[in-house]
């Protein structure tokens, strides 16, 4: 059972692939996350210095949260520091392990409470991203906030642009192996309301097959 929910690491690579494409030519100062002991580790620290963004970008990450093992925001926040992006993580599900495993406990965000903390981040002045990434979510409600959250962070910019706040959607439904492992009538709602909103999509093999047959 622990293969049904496999690591999402797709959207991760794909803005972090993105992200390291506004490299420097000259070499920044030292960063604290690198030791530089000897002259090996130096040219280390130079070789992944080069491949930080040139300028730094912030991402909200709209994902799961579990207390034991490497999934959703879990798995996607480090990478994308390192990369030298500023990362918020918005959690969809506070659980104790993945859906995977045989008993789950925990409690899933309602929309109320998504839509709390995003006022939260707008009072205090710091609802501006250039990023949004989404992952698993359990919710119609959740889902639709989070689709105006990527519409007024483009008016916001000036723009309803794809491409003026990049929105990368993984619409994780389920696989091959178990079938579903959200509500199955979240495909109408990515359907209709995500897909055309997303600059990029990384569905599995089951997930584009779903999406296409509700079409």
């Amino acid at each position: 059972m622990l293969s049904c929910l496999s690591r999402r690491v797709a959207p991760i690579a794909s803005l972090a692939a993105r992200s390291s494409m506004h490299t420097s030519n000259t070499m920044r100062n030292a960063s604290p996350l690198v030791m530089h002991s000897s002259p090996l580790r130096s040219e280390h620290a130079k070789a992944f210095q080069a491949t930080l963004p040139e300028r730094e970008g912030r991402v909200l990450s709209v994902q799961s949260h579990t207390v034991h093992g490497y999934v959703g925001n879990k798995a996607a926040t480090l990478p994308l520091q390192l990369l030298g992006l500023e990362v918020d993580p918005l959690n969809t599900v506070h659980f104790s392990t993945h859906a995977g495993y045989k008993h789950l406990r925990g409690d899933a965000t309602t929309a109320q409470q998504f839509d709390t903390l995003v006022e939260g981040l707008k009072i205090n002045g710091v609802f501006n991203y250039d990023y949004v990434l989404s992952g698993y979510a359990r919710s119609e409600g959740l889902l639709m906030s989070l689709a105006s959250i990527v519409t007024e962070l483009r008016a916001t910019n000036g723009s309803k642009d794809k491409h003026a706040v990049r929105y990368f959607l993984d619409p994780v439904l389920g696989d091959d192996d178990c079938g579903f492992y959200v509500p199955q009538e979240l495909v109408a709602t990515y359907r209709d309301a995500m897909l055309p909103l997303a600059t990029v999509i990384t569905p599995n093999t089951f997930e584009a097959q779903q999406l296409r047959r509700s079409s």
